[in-house]
């Protein structure tokens, strides 16, 4: 091969950036801006954002529990009102498409 041959191109990849990183990058915002979510960023931890979030998620689990076991209880699947449904649905399945015409 020719040196400068368009085949003996080496690409390098861009370091990597967060999407926080290409924005001050870009040039849009201002210094006040800038140092306003620089302030934010700053003052989040994620492993306490990730702790509270589990502790959220389990305290709506437990209070969801009791009335969906209490729905499921009390309301029996009934496949007599489904059948309509099922009726209307089934022979749209069982035509042929066009494609199977020609």
């Amino acid at each position: 091969m020719v040196a400068g041959d368009a085949s003996t191109t080496i690409r390098r990849p861009d370091d990597p950036t967060t999407p926080w990183q290409r924005v001050r990058d870009a040039g849009i915002l201002t210094d006040n801006q800038i140092a306003n979510v620089a302030t934010r960023i700053e003052g989040v931890n994620p492993a306490d954002l990730t702790r509270q979030i589990n502790q959220i998620q389990t305290r709506l689990t437990k209070t969801a529990r009791a009335t969906t076991e209490a729905l499921t209880t009390a309301k029996t699947l009934d496949l007599e009102s489904l059948q309509p449904s099922i009726n209307r649905l089934a022979p749209a399945k069982c035509k042929p498409s066009r494609a199977q015409h020609v």
